[in-house]
This record gives C-alpha cells, sequence and structure tokens, in this order.
C-alpha cells in the first residue's frame, strides 16, 4: 500500500518551497554584495598605488628641476647641457655639493623615469659611461610619444628638434603618471618648468 508524504507547518511558518526561495534570494543577495566588496576594495587599492605613485614622481620632478636649475659647465669645460632630446636631458651639476660637477642623465626607459649619475675621475676629468649610477626616480610614466622636455629661448618660443643647445633657456618637463592606461582613475599630470640659473643672464 502506498502512503503519501506530505510537510504539515504549524501557522506562520514556512513550507519547503519558501525556505529553499528564501535561500536562493539570499545566496543571490551576498554574491552581489561580495561582488561589489572585491570592487571597492581593488579600487581603493588602485587608487592608493595611484597616489603613492604620484607622490614618487612628484618627489623626482622636485628632484630633477633643482638640479638642472643648478646646471654648470663641467669640469673639463663641457657646455652645461650635453644632450637635450624629448625624452633625454643630460647636464652637468654639483648635486652632491663636493664642488664638482657630476654628469647627470635623466631619461625614460619603458615606463620608468631613470637618473644616471657620473662622477669625474683622472687629470684631467673624464666622465666614464662605465661609471653611470643609475637609479629609477618614477615609475608608470606613460608619456608614449609625449615629450617628457621641451625646450624654449629666451623669447618663450618653443625649439625645435634637433635643438640647439645654446639657445636653450627655459625647460618644460611633462609627466603622465597612469599605472593601467585607459582605466579609470585616469592619468595623472605633472608638468613644470625650469629656468637655469647661469644662463638667467642671457634673458
Amino acid at each position: 500500500m502506498l502512503r503519501k508524504f506530505c510537510i504539515k507547518t504549524q501557522s506562520g511558518g514556512f513550507t519547503l518551497l519558501e525556505t529553499l526561495i528564501a535561500l536562493g534570494i539570499f545566496v543571490a543577495l551576498v554574491s552581489v554584495a561580495t561582488v561589489f566588496f572585491i570592487q571597492g576594495y581593488r579600487l581603493n587599492n588602485f587608487g592608493s598605488e595611484l597616489d603613492l605613485q604620484v607622490k614618487s614622481a612628484r618627489d623626482g620632478l622636485e628632484v630633477l628641476t633643482k638640479e638642472t636649475r643648478e646646471a654648470i659647465d663641467s669640469d673639463r669645460g663641457d657646455y652645461l647641457i650635453e644632450e637635450a632630446t624629448a625624452q633625454t636631458l643630460t647636464f652637468y651639476s654639483d648635486i652632491d655639493g663636493d664642488g664638482s660637477a657630476e654628469k647627470i642623465r635623466y631619461f625614460l626607459n619603458g615606463t620608468d623615469l631613470q637618473k644616471g649619475v657620473i662622477d669625474p675621475t683622472g687629470s684631467p676629468p673624464q666622465y666614464l659611461s662605465a661609471n653611470e649610477v643609475i637609479t629609477t626616480i618614477a615609475t608608470y610614466v606613460n608619456n608614449g610619444a609625449t615629450a617628457i622636455f621641451t625646450y624654449l629661448d629666451g623669447n618663450n618660443n618653443q625649439l625645435t628638434l634637433p635643438v640647439d643647445k645654446n639657445r636653450i633657456r627655459l625647460i618644460h618637463i611633462y609627466l603622465k603618471v597612469d599605472i593601467q592606461p585607459g582605466k579609470s582613475p585616469q592619468q595623472y599630470d605633472l608638468e613644470t618648468e625650469v629656468q637655469i640659473r647661469n644662463l638667467k643672464n642671457n634673458l
């Protein structure tokens, strides 16, 4: 003999079907909340990392500006600016205050803005490329084809490349910091202008 089974509920209770539906809704809500939590966490971390990289780039830009402003002729008499291109600036400056001019090179290596320093050696002084010490001063610099360095003459006219170094009076520096190009938050632009003190009399 077949027996019929049924689930009896007390007044105000839930049937099995209602319980399953409620459980399904709960799981869906938890899943949605988890997705929002993870996205918010990632966005917050991304923003924090961007802030950190922007601060690093700003600090590096301040150092670059100070060293460029104090550019002087080399110990062997070379003109104070050695190389001036869109992505590279090489000059001489006494950055350690020892009375001797170091050869300083700022350049973009991939998305890293790097700095190379060569101390003079020997007599007469020589700046040997093998002695260059390179450090990274800013990362995630995504300038692409956009120039980091642009150069202006005494009338604030932009000089075309290749630049006549003797006509440079003002240097415009621009960095585009972007951790994930094309994704929010957007890139952060840093820029400044540097006037070399030893060239002011020529303005």
